[in-house]
């Protein structure tokens, strides 16, 4: 299981959504700063590695 990412820890860094799957996405506002960026982008490599590696977070 993986920790919470660093971004979802201020509701003003992001906004929620779900895809054409209806799966949940996030996207970054304009308020995140470096560190939250940084968190949102290693949280969604992590997610691509998992899913091409047939990996349950």
């Amino acid at each position: 299981m993986m920790d919470m990412p660093y971004f979802l820890e201020n509701e003003e860094w992001y906004t929620e959504y779900r895809d054409g799957r209806g799966r949940v996405k996030f996207k970054l506002t304009d308020k995140a700063p470096k560190k939250a960026i940084e968190s949102y982008y290693k949280y969604y490599k992590t997610l691509k590695y998992a899913e091409k590696h047939n990996i349950n977070l």
